[in-house]
Parts: C-alpha cells; sequence; structure tokens
C-alpha cells in the first residue's frame, strides 16, 4: 500500500458493489462488517487524514445498510389485469373514460 486511505475505501475493502438484485441480508452484513471495521481505524488512528478517511468509511457504510433495508421493502406494482385500466397498458397513463 502506497497510501495509508487505500485500505479504508469500503468498496474495495470490502467489495461492497451495489448488485443488480441485491441481496440484501448480505449487504446488510457486510455494511456493518464495513462500519465496524472503520470504527476500529477511528480509533487506532494515528493521523488525522486516517480518522477523517474512517469517518467517511462509517458513513458510507451506514449508506449501504440503509440502502440495503430499503430494497427489502421496495415492492414494485403490478399493473390491474384484464380490461378494466387499457390505457395502463398502452402507456397513456391512468385516463379512465366514462362514454355514456
Amino acid at each position: 500500500m502506497t497510501q495509508s486511505t487505500e485500505y479504508l475505501d469500503i468498496e474495495e475493502t470490502f467489495a461492497v458493489h451495489k448488485p443488480l438484485e441485491a441481496d440484501n441480508e448480505r449487504l446488510a452484513t457486510i455494511a456493518e462488517a464495513a462500519k465496524t471495521f472503520a470504527q476500529i481505524v477511528l480509533q487506532v488512528g494515528e493521523k488525522s487524514v486516517e480518522r477523517d478517511h474512517a469517518m467517511k468509511a462509517i458513513r458510507e457504510a451506514e449508506m449501504w445498510s440503509r440502502e440495503s433495508i430499503l430494497q427489502s421493502h421496495r415492492v414494485t406494482p403490478e399493473p390491474p389485469k384484464g380490461d378494466l385500466f387499457p390505457n395502463w397498458r398502452s402507456g397513456k397513463g391512468h385516463e379512465i373514460r366514462l362514454d355514456d
């Protein structure tokens, strides 16, 4: 390592790359591990740059943890079935016309 900050990069150290379809439990576990690691570095870091990067890593880990929670609760709505709302499928919006 040529710089003391290289090992504090969460994405590189823990390979936390946002997957297309997140395995939320695994992502949350990795984020917590990264946060714990950064907290240790924050406590034992001798240089202010190490402590600054540890704080950044903690914030990133918390963001990843929140994102994994949000992903686990995200639901994609399904369009209604049948011809009740024909404009939904045609891409014209949710306009309903009553022709009487």
